[in-house]
């Protein structure tokens, strides 16, 4: 369980703070079941802007956030994790008790050194989870703190108005959250930016003042 005590670096989720180390702590694979889940109870998409908070990982190369020697042995073995087992996660494989990974993994005909490999990481992990593990920290607190996240996410998301705008066929974003989408970028902009070069771009910002002032005084 991570430590909930995070300093906030961004202004996206103010007042959200729990919300923002949850989001912090989660990762692109782990969010597209959170965004699959919202949008079947909901009957639409919701939408879910980060703001300046990044997810873990790498959206197409590495959802999971596993790193190159982790992503190739989960690519190796996922199809017949899933056919035999169910098992759709990595990190599944690490909260396995010994006997039922020992079967999984022979269940597959995992390879001896990767195998091996995750023996030895399920051991770090649970070394690691053991000197973290806060007291405390039962069923009925961990729902609780599930359920303040979710009431940060229908506060944070605006979920009434998006679910307002959906009963009129009006899927856009409510103006509350817009600010926590990317702003695009104007065509001028691109152009500018590809045209000249970072260390001359406080020379050229200087002359664009002194075009733009006079027209914006006489307009």
């Amino acid at each position: 369980m991570p430590d909930l005590k995070v300093n906030v670096v961004s202004t996206s989720f103010e007042g959200c703070e729990l919300l923002e180390h949850f989001v912090r702590c989660s990762n692109y694979h782990e969010w597209r079941f959170i965004e699959y889940d919202f949008g079947r109870h909901a009957g639409r998409k919701m939408l879910l802007p980060l703001g300046q908070v990044p997810l873990r990982g790498q959206e197409r190369w590495d959802p999971m956030n596993l790193g190159h020697r982790e992503d190739g042995l989960w690519k190796d073995i996922k199809s017949n994790l899933c056919d035999k087992y169910g098992i759709t996660s990595f990190h599944t494989l690490l909260h396995l008790s010994n006997p039922m990974f020992e079967r999984v993994a022979a269940g597959i005909n995992m390879k001896r050194e990767d195998r091996q490999y995750l023996t030895d990481k399920r051991a770090r992990m649970r070394q690691e989870w053991g000197m973290k593990r806060q007291p405390g920290l039962n069923f009925n607190h961990l729902k609780g703190l599930a359920t303040e996240i979710v009431e940060q996410m229908f506060q944070h998301w605006d979920f009434k108005a998006q679910l307002q705008g959906a009963l009129q066929s009006d899927f856009r974003a409510p103006s509350t959250i817009e600010h926590l989408f990317p702003q695009k970028k104007s065509g001028s902009d691109w152009y500018i930016k590809k045209h000249v070069k970072a260390c001359d771009m406080p020379k050229f910002e200087e002359i664009l003042q002194a075009v733009l002032l006079p027209v914006r005084d006489h307009g």
